[in-house]
Parts: C-alpha cells; sequence; structure tokens
C-alpha cells in the first residue's frame, strides 16, 4: 500500500515537472510569420553590397558600414534590422534563440570590450566588424543581450539565446555592420518560445498577429 501510494506521488510530481518545464513556440521568423518591421543600412566604401532577405529566407548583411556614413570614410556601425513588436502578455518565460553565421574570410575587432556606434573620425570607421543583439521589453529602452566581435568566421557563428523574459510586448533588434565585399553575416532561424502556464492551452502552435485566438484547451481561471 505505501509502496503504490510512493509511485503515486512519483508519478504526480513527474506530471508538475513536465508541465512547468513544457515550452511551446508563439512566435518565429527568417522563416516564419515573424516580419522584420524595420531595417537601415548603408555602404559608404563602394563593392559589392546586400541588406535584407536573400533567397534562402536568411537576412543578409554584406559590406554594410553603418547607418549612416562618416565624413572621412566608413560608416557609424549603426545598421539594423528589427522585428514587429510581439505581444506576451498571456505567456511567461520568454526564450529567444536565433542563428547567426559570417562567410569565410578575415574580419577585424578593434573594439574587443564594447560596441561601437558613432563616427570615430579615425581608420576604425572603415575597419571595425560586430553584430550586436538587443531586446526591448514594454516599448522601453534597448537592452543589449550579446555582443559579437572578433577577426575569423568562427568568432561570427553561433547561437543567440536569452531568457526567461517577461512582460507585456517584446521587440527584437540586431546591430550588424561589416566593412568589406568579401563579409557577409547570416541570420536565419528566430524561435520565440514561452513556459507553459498552469491553464492548458492545447497543441502547439505557431501565432504572430494581434487578432483574436482560438485555444482547444481546458484549466480553471
Amino acid at each position: 500500500m505505501i509502496l503504490n501510494y510512493l509511485r503515486l506521488i512519483t508519478l504526480i510530481i513527474l506530471f508538475i515537472y513536465y508541465q512547468n518545464s513544457y515550452a511551446q513556440v508563439i512566435a518565429d521568423g527568417l522563416p516564419g510569420c515573424l516580419a522584420i518591421e524595420d531595417s537601415a543600412g548603408t555602404s559608404c566604401g563602394g563593392g559589392t553590397t546586400f541588406f535584407g532577405i536573400n533567397g534562402l529566407g536568411q537576412f543578409e548583411v554584406n559590406n554594410i558600414d553603418g547607418e549612416f556614413c562618416c565624413s572621412g570614410s566608413g560608416g557609424d556601425g549603426s545598421g539594423y534590422f528589427e522585428f514587429e513588436e510581439i505581444d506576451i502578455s498571456c505567456f511567461q518565460d520568454i526564450m529567444i534563440s536565433m542563428n547567426y553565421s559570417a562567410s569565410s574570410t578575415n574580419y577585424e575587432d578593434d573594439f574587443p570590450t564594447a560596441p561601437q556606434f558613432g563616427c570615430t573620425g579615425t581608420g576604425t570607421d572603415n575597419s571595425h566588424d560586430q553584430i550586436v543583439f538587443m531586446y526591448i521589453i514594454d516599448g522601453g529602452v534597448e537592452v543589449q543581450s550579446l555582443y559579437v566581435h572578433g577577426t575569423t568566421q568562427g568568432n561570427f557563428t553561433g547561437t543567440w539565446n536569452e531568457g526567461p523574459l517577461n512582460g507585456n510586448t517584446l521587440t527584437i533588434k540586431v546591430y550588424a555592420a561589416n566593412k568589406a565585399s568579401a563579409e557577409k553575416f547570416y541570420f536565419d532561424n528566430l524561435v520565440i518560445e514561452a513556459s507553459a502556464s498552469s491553464v492548458s492551452a492545447g497543441d502547439d502552435f505557431t501565432y504572430c498577429g494581434d487578432g483574436p485566438i482560438n485555444l482547444d484547451g481546458d484549466g480553471d481561471g
């Protein structure tokens, strides 16, 4: 009798753990339904350049010096793309992941300790390469999550992970600057997940939008 009782308690604990640890995808992009709402970037030194969605569905940054060019040479390093704001008020413990990669070439790392934005008036305006992942909660200030820099393809290849985050709205913004025709950054496979609440919403689904949705689930609340 006691053994059966202990088994029942163990099953209940495992069930609660599973429910609390289970995560569902609430939005995705590149590819997916979460659109890029805003972007700005320019090439200041000539040569091959690209800034936008490529044929593979990735956001590609190629020879983009910044949002604006500097008076001497190069750019301010502030080129960016930003996803549309999403409502996260019905979810908790938001987790973000997105892959980034780069072409095989040499890169420049003039500012190894922190990102550089703006014109310096020196040769670094035309050399420093960087990626900076940001997020914004509830329309507030940009929060720096990950600064990517270095001199090799491997330094600019990985997965950005952030969370858990909580709030009412979430915006994701990525700054990216590389300053030569051979230098390319690629971004894809954005996934935004949320921990399940105490009320089941039914099977997994991906939702992007502002309109009402019907959930096939049950619970009290």
